[in-house]
């Protein structure tokens, strides 16, 4: 995640090819990674798979992203681990045995040349720490009205899940949050007026964890 891991940046590196006989466009590699809640949830780049299907007033997009595999490839000792078994017999190194993965799915549908509306629902796996799993579920709705001069839109983003091990709040508590947005633009003169209004549940680290989740990059390991 971030592409940012080697001596030499990459941005991003990927494949774009049309999938045959369908409608779909599908692209691997290191890419961006955005949700369609102005950032709030995930912008990034990372290795990833993404396909893009049009159907009429419709469009479909799936992403699966992977942003740490074998907790970042750096073993407790700080040396990659080796791939197989290990002297108290259990295997160790397999690609995907620590990782965090999200899957994300949005679709949009054009209800009219004005209005435009679109559901969400992105999941995180992530089992970095290698002592458990958590598992967070955030599904959002939004939508625009453009009425020529100007733009309206926002969004409702609802989370619940599994509390991840290295975040504020008690360990093995329960996510439940949200975050909503409401924004415009306008044209004024020469110019163009715009405002956004985002607020987001927090949490008093008592319990039951009540902030919303973004997927971040933090320090040399990443969680929600």
């Amino acid at each position: 995640m971030e592409a940012d891991s080697i001596n030499l940046e990459t941005k991003t590196v990927y494949m774009e090819f049309k999938v045959p006989y369908l409608p779909t466009t599908a692209r691997a590699g290191i890419q961006p990674v955005d949700d369609m809640y102005k950032g709030t949830f995930v912008g990034t780049d990372a290795a990833a798979l993404t396909t893009v299907t049009k159907l009429d007033k419709a469009t479909l997009y799936l992403n699966w992203m992977r942003g740490y595999d074998n907790k970042d490839f750096n073993g407790a000792a700080g040396t990659i681990p080796a791939i197989g078994t290990n002297t108290a017999g259990a295997t160790n190194g397999w690609p995907g045995r620590y990782s965090l993965d999200s899957f994300m799915l949005d679709a949009k549908y054009d209800v009219s040349k004005e209005l435009k509306i679109g559901v969400s629902d992105y999941v995180v796996y992530e089992n970095l720490n290698g002592g458990g799993s958590n598992l967070l579920n955030t599904i959002g709705l939004n939508a625009s009205y453009n009425f020529g001069r100007g733009l309206v839109d926002g969004f409702v983003l609802f989370q619940h899940g599994d509390n991840p091990a290295n975040n504020f709040g008690q360990v093995g508590q329960k996510v439940t949050s949200f975050a909503a947005n409401l924004g415009g633009k306008i044209k004024l003169g020469p110019g163009t007026l715009r405002a956004n209004l985002l607020y987001a549940s927090g949490d008093d680290g008592q319990g039951k964890v009540g902030a919303f989740q973004g997927l971040n990059q933090l320090g040399d390991k990443n969680t929600t």
